[in-house]
């Protein structure tokens, strides 16, 4: 266990190679409650989250969920978000854990301006996430991951939660379901070439020793066998371009490729 943005969370069960591989040929349940959730209502939902988020909210139907993002008045990003519309009037908004105080507040000041009601609802929803290729409480669940997998989340009463989750466990047994947790989650969300883990700091480099960019995250893939890395480079830099990490004295090969990592099945 560890503390995770004031939460006890598991880092690993069975360990974050098993669960990272038995999410890519099985199934794997996640907790997630530590998430954080607003409701957005009233007669400017839409325009408000329009203006709010980076997605066209008004391209959603009723019953989606939208990966969004919540931007600043400079067009920086606040959080990376899950947009989810009830009605014209209703949506609720998935946010990161540790950045719920920081949206609240943000999206508070912002909604002063339009007709809308913002409620932070985190203590009263609980998350479970269904992850991987092959679930008579009331509950929103949700087609979408962030493991490359396909998967759902299902949103919950806290007080039903034990009760999904052994559900879910118990329903998943022949499918090879296990438990998974946040070292999984990690490794899953980020699927080069060198042996080599690319760590967040770490310069990035042009094959002429130019220096470039810098690594945001980095993590060792099972499936891929290989590190893999997310950072910032220049925005006109192609596909396929070959680039280095500097990892200390050593240089890491690597490839520039179009995210995901791995293709979803």
């Amino acid at each position: 266990m560890a503390d995770f943005a004031g939460w006890d969370m598991p880092i690993q069960y069975a360990g974050i190679i098993a669960e990272h591989n038995n999410t890519r040929t099985r199934v794997s349940l996640f907790d997630v409650s530590h998430m954080g959730e607003f409701e957005v209502r009233g007669a400017d939902a839409e325009k408000f989250l329009n203006y709010a988020t980076v997605n066209n909210i008004a391209l959603m139907q009723i019953g989606q969920a939208q990966y969004n993002a919540i931007l600043n008045q400079s067009g920086g990003v606040v959080d990376d978000i899950i947009s989810y519309k009830f009605s014209e009037t209703y949506f609720r908004l998935c946010v990161n854990a540790a950045n719920i105080r920081k949206d609240f507040d943000h999206l508070h000041a912002v909604s002063r301006a339009f007709d809308v009601r913002l409620t932070d609802i985190s203590e009263r929803v609980a998350l479970i996430a269904v992850q991987g290729p092959m679930q008579k409480k009331e509950a929103i669940v949700a087609r979408l991951g962030y493991t490359g997998e396909d998967g759902f989340e299902i949103a919950c009463d806290p007080e039903d939660a034990p009760d999904i989750w052994q559900a879910l466990m118990h329903e998943g047994r022949p499918f090879g379901i296990a438990p998974a947790g946040l070292g999984a989650r990690d490794t899953l969300r980020l699927e080069a070439e060198d042996r080599g883990i690319p760590r967040k700091g770490q310069q990035i480099y042009s094959t002429d020793g130019k220096e470039i960019g810098v690594v945001t995250s980095g993590s060792f893939s099972t499936h891929l066998n290989a590190g893999i890395g997310m950072g910032y480079l220049p925005a006109d830099t192609a596909v396929g371009t070959r680039i280095e990490v500097r990892a200390g004295k050593r240089a890491l090969a690597a490839t520039v490729v179009k995210p995901p990592f791995l293709a979803k099945k």
